[in-house]
């Protein structure tokens, strides 16, 4: 996901995003509605606060999908 990669782009575009720990490589998808992404909301996606839920860590790379089959493939690959 590019880095400017805001709250109102996760609205647009309607899909769950992807969120994997660097520290332990944990995935997890996470839908527009649990994050509050709104349209016209231009807070950056790498600065929300996330905690990954199996370590701890707060270090984590966010992916963007176009389309719902890819998020799919994205949690079936860390299976």
């Amino acid at each position: 996901m590019a880095e400017s990669a805001t709250l109102h782009d996760i609205w647009a575009s309607g899909l769950p995003f992807g969120v994997s720990c660097q520290h332990c490589l944990h995935r997890s998808l996470v839908e527009p509605r649990q994050i509050g992404a709104a349209r016209g909301d231009r807070t950056l996606i790498d600065t929300l606060p996330f905690i990954c839920t199996k370590c701890g860590h707060r270090t984590f790379t966010t992916h963007l999908f176009t389309q719902r089959g890819k998020a799919r493939r994205f949690m079936a690959e860390y299976r």
